[in-house]
């Protein structure tokens, strides 16, 4: 009998701090290693912070992380590492939250259609900053121009 191995290999979320831009996307159970490396990034950055050290030293820029999910109630599991980023101007620069309700509200509740009409202006918002540095077509080559000029898009919703 003939065996091959190969490996072994690191997980992908073990090397998300060893690159300048950490993109994760993510739905149901597979949002929680991203969760697990936000976590890890606010932990990180905070020790920096409080120990007066730069944080520009760190090879990660920024993460974004797309996280979809049929209710916005499911976005309650993570509010406590939310919180610890809107609170924080600094890791508000590095970690980049991209929102995706996918599920129609229930007719009649007001929290629920206040939470998607919030996520619908943001959308316009980040559409309209996006296609200004994009132009009308969307150019490839110009990618790195437009990632470096905003943060697109925070909240598209139902392509509107």
């Amino acid at each position: 009998p003939r065996l091959l191995l190969d490996g072994p290999y690191v997980a992908p979320a073990q090397s998300a701090l060893q690159h300048q831009i950490f993109i994760a996307v993510g739905a149901g159970v597979g949002i929680t290693p991203f969760l697990s490396i936000v976590s890890t990034i606010i932990s990180t950055f905070s020790q920096l912070i409080e120990t007066e050290k730069n944080s520009n030293n760190l090879p990660l820029k920024q993460m974004h992380l797309f996280w979809m999910t049929r209710s916005a109630d499911e976005f309650l599991f993570a509010k406590p590492l939310f919180t610890k980023i809107s609170n924080h101007p600094e890791l508000q620069k590095r970690i980049i939250l991209h929102l995706h309700v996918t599920a129609q509200e229930p007719p009649r509740n007001a929290q629920a259609f206040l939470f998607r009409e919030a996520l619908r202006r943001q959308s316009q918002l980040d559409r309209s900053r996006f296609c200004a540095v994009a132009g009308d077509e969307l150019k490839w080559r110009d990618c790195s121009k437009m990632a470096c000029a905003l943060h697109t898009p925070a909240c598209w919703v139902n392509h509107r």
